[in-house]
């Protein structure tokens, strides 16, 4: 079936949600997003989605997954020094490690997530749990008790074992030992039991105060960094509801909605962290007003005034002076979450968003995710290996990836997301062939029998598509995003999916530049993108960057592919530019492509045992000012 702009749009609902940022002195972006406000019933919900399992993956999804896994093989992830944040040997001290239970928790639940996925089971995982497992307390905290010291340490302790908890339960549902589930129990108990001492064990704590940060005080500072850092524990105590169902951690996770603030001046990875577990929240009660919350007051507020055109969240809401791969990570999961609750396809539209710009862009050649620095126009070649967190926590991002990418419910088969892929899904083999984003070329073999759904969805850029079963054009139509098959189908049936993916240019507020109908003689302050990925001007392909860009309908600026580590063929352009006191060309690539612009490094070079310094990458522009030029 062939569906072009017009019929497409009109199947849209016409909500205008305003995707934002504020990003020092970075334009408003904004999005057209079409959420239904129509919630599933409790039917839906108790009939819960099937995810795949036994996953083979291939592409560039495969590579990053393999690169980041072996840096956790490598330099600095020894056993002792992964447990260090629980054994808290003197002598052995390293960066943050009264976060107790935050590098040695990521490292298990990431790594168990994505092994569960894939049926592997590294060694070093039972060593990292045995060792973690041999410092608890009878008490249920693990390392030294640091209740007694201040608001401050025992705020970074609990969310040390916030993450901590996350990790327990995965690998627990990796291995099915009870003496982990135990031990997860035995820390969600304590949580239980001091979530009501967080307003009253000190005089000065977070809730004591609010308002903005006064970024000239440190105890301001830490008040409303701790604030957020104690919330995030909800998601490791809904988590842990799912492999021990008591009812005292949905009763405390009650307590901690209570306490959550609105949205403002915070700490962009526990703040989000908190709203994944508010979703998981949802899903166990199926109490309405913790919907209402997350869409209405927490999810458009972050889109409004949190996300830039990339997805590269900063490391503080609303706007920050660096960016943060943790935080990325999470605004991807959050919107799965939304996704999973509500399957409407704005959510991976932004998840999508946020792994093929901000994330990938955000991993280097070590493996490793971090923080980079901003300007108003995109980024500075400062950037920061965060070992300590966003290594872990970007690697649990691509296991969400591969678990979201297709799921099913019933009758129905939901493929969201496009990467080379094969797995197990209600025992049958299902496998996508693409070359996407590169193109938009997509084969699917769902190895489905009889009368199901199919439902496919089609990126919010794409104008006109084409989708085929077995060289037959199919027959279906659009709901909220997706392309939706209902038929009798045969094992053998192959579906393709075709759209053109090419240079696209997007103003402010996410619309296209080139279906304005007078641009007039302006520049005009604009995003390009190939398809999903965003082009940026760096100074790996650029000694100078232009004062702007000319674009004139109808020219071809796409560039010979020159293959190279992770670069995506056909992203490359070529544009006409005025640069200062004459005119030349400049060369746009993908953001993502910066992963690959250095090599791996055995001993991470930048790596302190109580510190970091920033590694140089390439800077790169991501906002322009272009003319559109018509013929």
């Amino acid at each position: 079936m062939k569906m072009n702009t017009c019929r497409k749009k009109s199947l849209k609902i016409s909500a205008l949600i305003i995707i934002g940022t504020l990003l020092a002195g970075t334009s408003l972006y904004s999005q057209n997003i079409q959420p239904r406000e129509a919630r599933p019933t409790k039917a839906e919900q108790t009939q819960k989605l099937q995810f795949p399992v036994n996953f083979k993956i291939g592409g560039d999804l495969a590579e990053r997954i393999a690169l980041t896994e072996r840096r956790l093989q490598s330099h600095p992830f020894d056993l002792e020094f992964i447990v260090q944040d629980v054994a808290r040997v003197e002598g052995k001290r390293r960066r943050f490690e009264e976060y107790e239970g935050d590098i040695s928790g990521r490292v298990l639940g990431a790594w168990s997530y994505i092994s569960r996925l894939t049926g592997n089971h590294p060694a070093k995982l039972d060593s990292v749990a045995s060792g973690v497992l041999q410092h608890q307390s009878p008490a249920g905290w693990f390392g030294i008790d640091q209740r007694n010291d201040n608001f401050d340490q025992w705020g970074r302790q609990n969310f040390g074992h916030g993450r901590l908890l996350v990790g327990l339960v995965q690998y627990y549902k990796l291995s099915g030992e009870a003496v982990v589930r135990a031990a997860a129990g035995k820390l969600g108990d304590y949580f239980v039991t001091t979530i009501p001492q967080w307003t009253t064990a000190f005089e000065e704590h977070p809730w004591k105060k609010s308002g903005k940060v006064d970024w000239k005080n440190s105890i301001s500072n830490r008040l409303h960094f701790i604030k957020t850092h104690q919330t995030s524990v909800l998601e490791g105590l809904m988590l842990l509801y799912d492999i021990l169902p008591k009812p005292e951690y949905l009763d405390a996770g009650r307590q901690i909605v209570e306490l959550f603030p609105a949205f403002g001046q915070f700490h962009s990875h526990s703040y989000l962290n908190t709203l994944v577990g508010i979703a998981m929240l949802y899903q166990h009660t199926g109490e309405d007003q913790y919907l209402e919350l997350l869409r209405h007051n927490y999810w458009q507020e972050i889109a409004r005034h949190g996300v830039p055109a990339d997805g590269g969240i900063c490391e503080w809401f609303p706007n920050d002076h660096r960016s943060e791969g943790c935080s990325i990570t999470d605004w991807l999961r959050l919107n799965f979450k939304m996704w999973e609750i509500t399957r409407e396809a704005v959510y991976i539209e932004q998840a999508e968003r946020a792994w093929l710009n901000g994330l990938n862009f955000h991993q280097t050649a070590n493996g490793v995710f971090g923080h980079a620095t901003l300007t108003p126009v995109g980024y500075t070649a400062d950037c920061s290996e965060a070992w300590w967190c966003c290594l872990m926590h970007g690697f649990f991002a691509y296991a969400e990836i591969v678990n979201y990418a297709v799921a099913a419910q019933g009758d129905d088969l939901w493929f969201n997301l496009y990467t080379p892929i094969s797995f197990e899904l209600q025992g049958r083999k299902v496998r996508i062939e693409t070359s996407y984003p590169a193109a938009g070329d997509i084969t699917i073999v769902p190895g489905i029998t009889g009368s199901k759904s199919v439902h496919l969805r089609l990126p919010e850029w794409v104008e006109r598509f084409e989708v085929h079963i077995k060289g037959e054009a199919a027959t279906g139509g659009m709901d909220n995003g997706y392309f939706v098959i209902t038929r009798f189908w045969q094992s053998e049936d192959k579906i393709t999916l075709r759209f053109p993916v090419g240079l696209r240019i997007e103003d402010l507020h996410a619309n296209s530049l080139l279906d304005m109908r007078q641009p007039g003689d302006y520049l005009h302050p604009a995003y390009l993108f190939h398809g999903p990925l965003m082009l940026g001007i760096d100074s790996h392909y650029n000694k100078e960057i232009p004062e702007s860009l000319i674009f004139t309908a109808d020219a071809d600026y796409a560039l010979p592919f020159t293959p190279g580590a992770f670069a995506t063929a056909g992203s490359h352009y070529q544009l006409p530019g005025q640069f200062s006191g004459h005119r030349g060309t400049t060369t746009l690539v993908p953001l993502s492509e910066q992963t690959g612009y250095s090599s791996w490094t055995d001993t991470l070079k930048n790596f302190m045992r109580n510190g970091e310094k920033p590694i140089q990458r390439a800077a790169v522009q991501t906002r322009h000012q272009i003319r559109i030029m018509r013929k």
